[in-house]
């Protein structure tokens, strides 16, 4: 072998190790999203959109003419008020025992990480407005048979906070 064969056998060996082995890698180190620095990030993630999923499937169009929507007004309104008593407060074991086991953790860390949003999220609370009853749907799978979805309004915005009945008791599962 000479020396210009060898050159390019070295050269093709060195491309193959330096260059076509690592790019599968380099992909999907270049693909992969990079990591939020916003607080937030998580909190309104796909699995809330999951757990929602087939509860909105089952929504009559005008729940408003639904047999119990006065109880199931009265009952929420009741839990959303020892909610915002809680927030006023700064109870965090009073706030999170409202608050629907799966979502513990997420609004846990969003309220002990900022404090300064719970008089303002409480004083929210005290105008809200049913926006939505999902109809009762009785499954074996899940123990979640309804939501009901308040509209509150802070600063100008309209957010929503959802509600979901789990055994025959209410929690607020997103905010």
């Amino acid at each position: 072998m000479t020396v210009t064969r060898r050159s390019f056998l070295v050269a093709g060996i060195l491309y193959f190790l330096l260059v076509l082995v690592p790019l599968p890698f380099l992909k999907q180190a270049v693909n992969r999203p990079m990591p939020s620095s916003d607080p937030l990030d998580g909190f309104s993630d796909r699995s809330i959109d999951q757990r929602l999923d087939g509860f909105l499937d089952h929504a009559g169009d005008d729940w408003r003419n639904q047999d119990d929507v006065d109880r199931v007004t009265r009952d929420t309104l009741a839990l959303l008020d020892e909610f915002r008593d809680a927030l006023q407060a700064g109870d965090m074991d009073r706030i999170l025992s409202a608050v629907e086991p799966d979502s513990r953790d997420s609004l846990s860390v969003l309220f002990r990480d900022n404090p300064a949003i719970l008089s303002p999220l409480a004083d929210a609370l005290s105008g809200a407005e049913l926006s939505f009853l999902g109809d009762r749907v009785q499954t074996d799978a899940d123990t979640r048979c309804r939501i009901a979805e308040y509209a509150v309004k802070l600063d100008g915005a309209v957010f929503h906070v959802v509600l979901v009945q789990v055994d025959g008791t209410w929690y607020i599962m997103t905010i």
